[in-house]
């Protein structure tokens, strides 16, 4: 059974042409029958998903999300009193959306969400071939006649050559490659700094929310004060 799923992100201009809607339109409907996962800005102001009795559904991304059996998960603006972000899904595996706080400099406002899923982690082994000593490699090869011989005795079949060099190639790698140390850093840029400062961030906001959006807090936090 498949259980792979298709995630997208997609970013639609405030000044987008019917040509390029279209597209997108047609990009959905071949997702038709597999699991999608699609968040972004879809830039459409004149839709209301406070109210879905009141949706106009003849409008064509509706439509379009309709005829797809996808559903928007979304029901906050997510700039000022638009509901531009959306967040779309062909499975019931979306929990806990939250809308929250404006993005660094952004007008837009984040949206956090849980996906119930579970990961099949794939154990990746990474060789350190920039550590390797490629002298001795050459020599080992000449003496061995690695290569040649996979070529020169399979002339006319691309498949037993290319087997061939394959086996000699891993040959070599498992004898002279050594594995590469796993970096169990974080990224680079999110320092120690950086996580204390979006932590206050959101703490800010939380407070913001829950002063019933004072005017005055809001400057506080985005600097204006």
């Amino acid at each position: 059974m498949n259980n792979s799923f298709n995630i997208g992100v997609v970013y639609r201009a405030t000044d987008s042409s019917n040509l390029n809607d279209e597209a997108m339109y047609k990009l959905i409907d071949k997702l038709y029958d597999k699991k999608v996962l699609v968040m972004g800005d879809f830039n459409f102001p004149e839709l209301d998903w406070s109210d879905r009795e009141k949706l106009d559904v003849s409008h064509p991304f509706v439509d379009c999300i309709n005829s797809n059996f996808v559903e928007q998960y979304c029901n906050e603006p997510t700039r000022d009193k638009n509901y531009l972000d959306l967040v779309l899904c062909s499975d019931e595996i979306i929990q806990d959306l939250v809308v929250g706080e404006h993005f660094v400099t952004s007008d837009h406002q984040i949206i956090r969400f849980q996906v119930k899923c579970s990961w099949a982690r794939i154990k990746s082994v990474k060789y350190d071939y920039f550590k390797a000593d490629f002298s001795a490699i050459r020599k080992f090869a000449k003496s061995q006649k690695l290569f040649r011989s996979s070529s020169e005795d399979n002339v006319g079949n691309i498949e037993v050559m290319w087997t061939n060099i394959k086996t000699d190639l891993i040959r070599i790698r498992s004898d002279f490659i050594k594995l590469k140390a796993k970096n169990r850093e974080r990224c680079k840029w999110a320092t120690k700094k950086v996580r204390n400062k979006r932590k206050a961030k959101k703490a800010a906001w939380n407070v913001y929310k829950s002063s019933n959006r004072d005017p005055v807090l809001y400057k506080k936090i985005s600097g204006q004060a």
